[in-house]
C-alpha cells in the first residue's frame, strides 16, 4: 500500500518512558518467602509455573481466585492468595470505547473514543489498530500508576487490572435493541475485521520479550441483541443463523486476531444459557478453533440468572456446575465463589477438581503471560506512566476516527457551508455533551468536580458541543445556538421560539436530532425506531419554515441504534454522526465547513419507520420469509426498500472507477474527478447464483479497502478472492448435526458475482463454478 493509499495518517503511538514506581505489591513472587518457590522461577515455561502454582494452593484458595470478591462483585476482585503473597486481581476493565478508569489530573483523563459504528464506517483497518493501541498502553500505564475503578461516591473502587472487557463485536440485528452504540456494524464480516485489528492493536506489545500488551476480552458471546427482560430471555436461533451470522466475528476474532477470550452473555439460545452452553464455548472456541487457553469469563450475573431469572439451574450449585463444566473459567458475581456455588457442586460430584484445576489455570496463565509473576523492574510496559495517557497524537486519532466515520447521507448543494455565513444550530443534541458518548465511554471523561446534579460518570463540562464546534469552524460569520426542544421533553415555549427565530434569521440551518441513554441503554431496549414525538414535532417545524424560506437544512442524526426519519427527508443534506464522543463535534463541525473531506459509508442499514411493525425484536430469524411478510434483517436480507442501505455515503468530491477481474484478482483504478481531496471506500461484495438468492443472503461484504485520492489523482486497488470466500452456510444443516464440519458450509456450482461498489460507480463480474469444485 501506498502513503497516498492509506487512508489515515499512521499516528507513531510511542512510549517515551518515564520511570514509574510499579507497585510491587500488584505482583506476586516478590517477597523474600516466595522467590524461592518453583511457580516463582522465570526460567521455566509459564505451564510449568502455572502447573507448580496449583500445586500449592490449597482448595478454597483455587475457588477464591475463580470469583469475585467484595460488594461490588461486577467489578471482579478475585480472593488473592495472602498466603502466597499473591496480591488480589480485578478482572473487569471495560474497554470497549475507553478504559474504564478515574482521571489522574488534569489532562490526564482516558482517551475517549468515537462510539464503534462511528469507527466502523470508516472502513479503515489501520485506524481500528491504532484505537486499539491506545487502549492498551493507557490501561497499562493506569495499571502502573495504581489506577482505580472510579465509583463517584467519593471512595475509590478497585484497582483496575490487565483484562480489558471489549470490544464488543454482536451484529446490530434490530435498531431497537439497547447497546447498539456498543456496537461496529450489522455485518459479521465487518464486524469481524474490526476485531481483528482492534484486538492486535490492544494485545500485541513491540517487546518480544514481554509481548502481551493487555488481555482483550470478545463480547458478548454470542447473538445477545434483546436487553428487556435479557436475564429471563432465550432466543430461537437456527443453526443457519448461528454460523452465518452469529459466530463468524468470534471466529475471526480468535483465529486471526487472537484473542486472549471471551465473555458469555445474559443471552440464552434455544433454551440453553450461553455460559452454559457447551457447543459454544469449548467445542467451537477450544476445539474448532483451536483456542485451547482462552479464556471465558462470565457476564456479570450470568451463571446467577440461570436459577434466579431463566431457570435453566434449580440452584446455585446446579447453575456453578452448568457454567464451568461448559467451559468457563471466571464467575463475575457471586455463584462460584461467595455463594458456595462451586464448592457445593464439587462436594455432590457434578464437579471434579480436574475441572476445577483446568479453568483455573487458564485464568493463571493469562496471569503469568501479562508478567503479574515476575519482576516489574525489568518489564518494558511496567515503566510507562503519565506520558502514555491522553496523549496529543491520541487525541488526534480520536477526531480522525470520527472524520472517517461521519456519513454524508444526501447533499443537494447545502454543504459545504460558506465560511462568514449565517448559521443557526437547533435541536436537543446542538447543546450537549455527555450524550454524545457511547456506552462503556469509561468511569470519567472530564477532570475536576462535576457539574450541579451530575456524577463523576455524567460530568461532561469538558466535552466541545456540537454548537460550539459549528461556531468555532464558521469563521468570520455568526453562529446561533439554541436547543429549541429536550430529547425527549418540551423545554419553554419561549426555548422553542428562540430557535425558530434563529431558523428564519439564519442563511443556514444546522438540526441536530436523536436519541440518549434514556431511551437506548444497558437494560433498555427502544419501542420504536422514530424520534421522541418532541423531536419530531419540532423538526417538522423547522423544515416547514426553511422550505418556506428557501434556507439550506442540515440533519444531523445523533445515535446508536439506527432512526427512521421518514418524515425528515426533505432536508438538504442529512448526515448520521452516531454518537461522535468527546471530540468528535469538532470533526463534525470542520466537515460540516469542508475542511475536511474524509467521510464513511454506512455500516448498517436505516429502515423506514413501518419496519419496526413488521417484526419484533425477540424475533432472531436473519433471513426474509415471504410466506409471513418477515422482511429480513441486515442488508443482506432485508426485502424492503431501506431509506439508506448498508454501504451509502456520499463526498464533497467525485470518484469514477474502472475495473477489471482476471482468475482471481478484481483489480480497480478509482480516479477523483472532483474539485476536493477526498477519501474512498472500495467495497467487494459476492453475491450467490439466482437460483440460491432465495435461500442465502442477496449479496455479502468480502473484502473492503479504504484510499485518500487528490483531486485528480487515480489510486490503484486490488481484491485477492479465493474459493472459500464464495461458500455459504448450508440451509440444510440441522441442529442436531451442527457439530459436523463437512456439512457446514457449500460452495453452489453455477453462475456467482463479484460486485465492486464505490460511490459512484457499480461493477458486476461473473465467477463460474463447476461441480468439481465442491469435490
Amino acid at each position: 500500500m501506498t502513503s497516498r493509499q492509506c487512508a489515515v495518517i499512521f499516528l507513531i503511538i510511542a512510549c517515551n518512558h518515564v520511570m514509574v514506581a510499579a507497585d510491587k505489591n500488584m505482583y506476586a513472587c516478590q517477597t523474600a518467602r516466595t522467590k524461592s518457590k518453583e511457580f516463582c522461577n522465570a526460567s521455566l515455561s509459564y505451564e510449568s509455573r502455572v502447573q507448580a502454582l496449583l500445586s500449592e494452593l490449597t482448595q478454597d484458595e483455587k475457588l477464591s481466585l475463580m470469583g469475585a470478591h467484595g460488594k461490588d462483585t461486577c467489578a471482579f476482585l478475585d480472593g488473592g492468595v495472602a498466603r502466597l503473597d499473591i496480591p488480589q486481581y480485578t478482572w473487569c476493565t471495560e474497554t470497549n470505547t475507553g478504559v474504564s478508569t478515574e482521571c489522574i489530573k488534569e489532562g490526564k483523563c482516558v482517551t475517549t473514543f468515537p462510539s464503534p459504528a462511528l469507527l466502523a464506517a470508516s472502513f479503515n483497518r489501520t485506524l481500528w489498530r491504532a484505537k486499539g493501541r491506545v487502549q492498551g498502553l493507557e490501561q497499562r500505564a493506569y495499571f502502573n500508576l495504581g489506577a482505580t475503578r472510579a465509583t463517584g461516591s467519593g471512595i475509590p473502587g478497585p484497582p483496575i487490572g490487565l483484562n480489558g472487557w471489549g470490544p464488543n463485536i454482536n451484529v446490530v440485528r434490530d435498531p431497537r435493541y439497547g447497546r447498539n452504540s456498543e456496537l461496529p456494524s450489522e455485518d459479521p464480516f465487518l464486524n469481524g475485521e474490526y476485531a481483528i485489528h482492534v484486538v492486535h492493536g490492544m494485545q500485541n506489545g513491540s517487546d518480544p520479550k514481554w509481548p502481551l500488551l493487555i488481555h482483550a476480552t470478545l463480547k458478548h458471546y454470542t447473538a445477545y441483541s434483546v436487553e428487556t427482560n435479557r436475564f429471563g430471555f432465550s432466543g430461537n436461533v437456527s443453526t443457519y443463523d448461528l454460523f452465518d451470522s452469529f459466530l463468524p466475528q468470534y471466529e475471526a476474532g480468535f483465529t486471526r486476531g487472537q484473542a486472549g477470550g471471551a465473555m458469555c452473555s445474559y443471552m440464552s439460545m434455544n433454551g440453553i444459557p450461553s455460559c452454559a452452553n457447551e457447543f459454544i464455548l469449548n467445542h467451537m472456541v477450544r476445539n474448532e478453533w483451536g483456542m485451547k487457553n482462552a479464556l471465558i469469563v462470565t457476564d456479570c450475573l450470568a451463571c446467577a440468572s440461570m436459577y434466579l431469572h431463566n431457570h435453566y439451574a434449580k440452584d446455585v450449585a446446579t447453575a456453578a456446575a452448568a457454567a464451568i463444566n461448559s467451559g468457563v473459567d471466571l464467575n463475575t458475581g457471586t455463584p462460584f465463589y461467595q455463594d458456595g456455588g462451586l464448592a457445593q457442586a464439587i462436594g455432590n460430584h457434578t464437579v471434579t477438581w480436574n475441572t476445577v484445576d483446568t479453568a483455573l489455570s487458564r485464568s493463571l496463565l493469562w496471569r503469568f503471560r501479562l508478567g503479574l509473576f515476575d519482576d516489574p523492574s525489568n518489564q518494558s510496559y511496567s515503566k510507562s506512566g503519565l506520558e502514555s495517557i491522553n496523549t496529543t497524537s491520541s487525541q488526534s486519532l480520536v477526531q480522525e476516527g470520527a472524520a472517517q466515520g461521519f456519513i454524508l447521507l444526501k447533499n443537494e448543494e447545502a454543504l459545504p457551508i460558506k465560511k462568514g455565513s449565517n448559521v443557526a444550530v437547533v435541536g436537543p443534541h446542538a447543546n450537549s455533551t455527555i450524550q454524545l458518548l457511547s456506552d462503556y465511554y469509561g468511569d470519567q471523561v472530564c477532570f475536576g468536580p462535576p457539574d450541579p446534579g451530575s456524577n463523576i460518570r455524567s460530568n461532561g463540562h469538558c466535552i466541545p458541543t456540537i454548537g460550539q464546534s459549528v461556531t468555532n469552524s464558521n469563521a468570520g460569520g455568526t453562529t446561533k445556538v439554541f436547543a429549541g426542544v429536550g430529547v425527549t421533553t418540551n423545554l419553554t415555549k419561549a426555548a422553542e421560539d428562540a430557535a425558530m427565530d434563529a431558523v428564519a434569521w439564519a442563511e443556514s440551518v444546522v438540526l441536530c436530532v436523536g436519541i440518549d441513554h434514556s431511551i437506548e441503554h444497558e437494560g433498555i431496549d427502544r419501542d420504536d425506531i422514530v424520534l421522541p414525538q418532541v423531536q419530531l414535532v419540532f423538526a417538522k417545524k423547522v423544515l416547514a419554515l426553511t422550505r418556506q424560506n428557501n434556507i439550506k437544512l442540515t440533519l444531523v442524526l445523533v445515535n446508536g441504534g439506527a432512526i427512521a426519519i421518514d418524515d425528515l427527508m426533505g432536508a438538504d443534506a442529512i448526515i448520521e454522526a452516531f454518537y461522535p464522543n468527546s471530540a468528535g463535534s469538532v470533526a463534525l463541525g470542520k466537515a460540516i465547513f469542508g475542511d475536511s473531506n474524509r467521510w464513511g459509508k454506512l455500516p448498517i442499514t436505516i429502515y423506514p419507520q413501518n419496519y419496526a411493525n413488521e417484526l419484533t425484536i425477540e424475533q432472531m430469524r436473519m433471513q426474509a420469509d415471504p410466506s409471513t411478510n418477515y422482511p429480513g434483517r441486515g442488508y443482506r436480507y432485508y426485502t424492503g426498500k431501506a431509506l439508506f442501505p448498508f454501504g451509502s455515503g456520499l463526498s464533497y468530491t467525485h470518484f469514477s472507477t474502472e475495473c477489471s477481474h482476471k482468475e482471481n484478482t478484481t483489480s480497480c483504478n478509482v480516479t477523483n474527478i472532483g474539485d476536493m481531496d477526498g477519501d474512498e471506500v472500495v467495497f467487494l461484495f459476492h453475491i450467490p447464483p439466482k437460483q440460491q438468492q432465495q435461500q442465502q443472503a442477496i449479496r455479502r461484504l468480502i473484502d473492503f479497502q479504504r484510499v485518500s485520492i487528490g483531486k485528480g489523482e487515480t489510486v490503484s486497488v486490488e481484491f485477492i478472492s479465493e474459493d472459500t470466500q464464495f461458500k455459504v452456510v448450508s440451509n440444510d444443516m440441522s441442529w442436531n448435526n451442527r457439530r459436523q464440519q463437512e456439512n457446514r458450509y457449500t460452495l453452489t456450482p453455477g453462475e456467482h458475482t463479484l460486485m465492486v461498489q464505490t460511490t459512484d460507480n457499480t461493477h458486476n463480474f461473473s465467477v463460474l463454478f463447476d461441480i468439481s469444485s465442491l469435490i
